[in-house]
C-alpha cells in the first residue's frame, strides 16, 4: 500500500511479456495491493504489448536483418566475459524499447495516471529515459518504480519491489542448519514463506500537485 500512501489513487502496469506467467502474478499483487483498506481504493490500468519480445539467444547476426548500428555493436561485443553482465541488459533494453514506446506514449496520455509500475526494472528504466525525453520531471510530476530491485535500478535510483534474496538464503540456510530433532519436527509440506518489500528510492514521491484535481 506504499503509493496509495503516498496518494495515489491510479496506476499503470506496463508489461511486454503479458503471457509470462510472472508477469501476470505481478499485475495480480499490484492490483490487490491497489485494493486499498478502509475504502481507501486505487485502479490500476494494464499497458500490454501484444506481441512478446524475441528470446535474446535467438537473436543472431543474419544477413539483411534490420539490426540497428548499435544492436550490432552489442552483438559483436557480446562474446567478451567481462562485459558480457552490461552487454546482456543493453541487449535486454534494445529489445524490449521498440514494443514499449508506443505502450509509454498511451501511458504518457492519460494525465489522470500519476504512477507507472514497470513488470521488470529493465522495462521501469525504459520507462524513466522516455519520460526524460519528454521533459516529464520524475517524480515530481509522474512517479516510476519496478520489480526485481536490480543492480542497475540501484545505480539509477529506482524504485523497486525486492524478492528479498538475501531472506530467501537465510530461511535455505536456517533450515539446512537446523539441529536433527527440529530436522526431524519439519515435513516437506511445510512451506516457508519470506516477505518482499519495496526499497524506496528517488523516482517515487507523494502525488504531484498539479494533477491533484483528477
Amino acid at each position: 500500500h506504499y503509493l496509495l500512501g503516498f496518494g495515489h489513487r491510479r496506476a499503470a502496469y506496463i508489461s511486454v511479456h503479458a503471457e509470462r506467467a510472472w508477469s501476470r502474478n505481478r499485475l495480480l499483487g499490484v492490483r490487490d495491493a491497489f485494493t486499498g483498506a478502509a475504502g481507501d481504493r486505487g485502479s490500476v490500468i494494464e499497458f500490454r504489448s501484444a506481441v512478446p519480445p524475441p528470446v535474446l539467444a535467438d537473436i543472431e547476426r543474419k544477413e539483411g536483418a534490420p539490426l540497428s548500428e548499435h544492436m550490432e555493436l552489442l552483438l559483436r561485443l557480446r562474446d567478451i566475459e567481462t562485459l558480457r553482465n552490461r552487454i546482456e541488459i543493453l541487449l535486454r533494453r534494445e529489445v524490449i524499447r521498440p514494443l514499449a514506446l508506443p505502450l509509454l506514449q498511451q501511458c504518457l496520455a492519460r494525465r489522470d495516471i500519476t504512477t507507472w509500475i514497470a513488470e521488470n526494472d529493465d522495462l521501469a528504466l525504459e520507462c524513466l529515459d522516455f519520460l526524460k525525453s519528454r521533459h516529464v520531471q520524475v517524480p515530481g510530476e509522474i512517479s516510476v518504480m519496478g520489480f526485481d530491485d536490480s543492480m542497475e535500478g540501484l545505480v539509477r535510483g529506482l524504485t523497486s519491489y525486492s524478492f528479498n534474496a538475501p531472506g530467501v538464503v537465510q530461511a535455505m540456510l536456517t533450515h539446512i542448519l537446523s539441529p536433527p530433532e527440529r530436522a526431524r519436527a519439519l515435513t516437506w509440506s511445510r512451506t516457508t514463506e519470506v516477505d518482499g518489500f519495496v526499497n524506496v528510492r528517488s523516482t517515487t514521491a507523494p502525488r504531484a500537485a498539479v494533477l491533484s484535481g483528477s
